[in-house]
């Protein structure tokens, strides 16, 4: 039985956006989830680090503010803050922001990873870091999102990679269409679970015939990938 995969929580106000983030964190192998700034005492359990977004003009004080609330709640007074800004806005020292570590966002490759670590300090994150997943003549590189079927490079978008690499992972696994959206879209509200139907008809056609095959389509549930033999 796989192991459960470090929470993150991704703590914004509803109008930050986030998903650059959230992605992120799903390609290091964490479970990530957006929670807002009101939910954070009401949101159950404890994530094993949080990261904190500001945007806009005001994203130093969106992070301080966002900051306070975390240490104010008893249980989660020990989780590390990591504070994700868009330009270097707030110093790491300053006493109103309390938390662990700072990143510049969009950061440098490998840096998120790098300031996770460093703020988990004596409990570290448990990430594995995929460099190639195969599966048959299917090659995936997560850390680059490039995919090849018989040494030929396949365009895959993002989502469509967060897809087909999350299905490769578990092969014979059935997965909902309601799991998938997690995977694919992970944090965002409103998306339909047929919105998968799409990214999986899309995948298919680019992996071509024999590879595409290999995501079995389970009927009122959802989708699986078979091992080619």
């Amino acid at each position: 039985m796989l192991a459960a995969a470090p929470e993150a929580w991704v703590v914004a106000g509803e109008r930050v956006p986030a998903a650059d983030v959230l992605t992120e964190l799903v390609a290091l192998g964490l479970g990530a989830r957006r929670v807002g700034v009101r939910a954070v005492a009401t949101t159950r359990g404890a994530p094993a680090v949080a990261l904190v977004v500001g945007a806009g003009p005001r994203a130093s004080a969106e992070a301080r503010r966002a900051c306070a609330v975390l240490r104010a709640v008893p249980r989660l007074r020990g989780v590390p803050i990591v504070v994700v800004l868009p330009a270097p806005g707030a110093a790491i020292g300053d006493p109103l922001l309390a938390a662990d570590e700072l990143v510049v966002w969009p950061p440098r490759h490998g840096e998120l990873l790098s300031r996770l670590h460093r703020a988990t300090g004596s409990a570290p994150l448990r990430i594995t870091q995929e460099t190639t997943l195969r599966a048959g003549a299917l090659r995936l590189e997560p850390g680059r999102g490039a995919a090849w079927v018989a040494g030929s490079p396949v365009s895959l978008g993002p989502r469509e990679f967060r897809l087909l690499a999350h299905l490769v992972r578990h092969p014979l696994r059935v997965h909902s269409r309601r799991q998938l959206v997690e995977v694919v879209w992970p944090g965002e509200p409103g998306v339909r679970p047929r919105a998968v139907d799409v990214q999986v008809r899309r995948v298919r056609a680019k992996l071509g015939t024999e590879m595409g095959g290999c995501i079995r389509t389970v009927r009122r549930v959802g989708y699986a990938f078979q091992t080619p033999a």
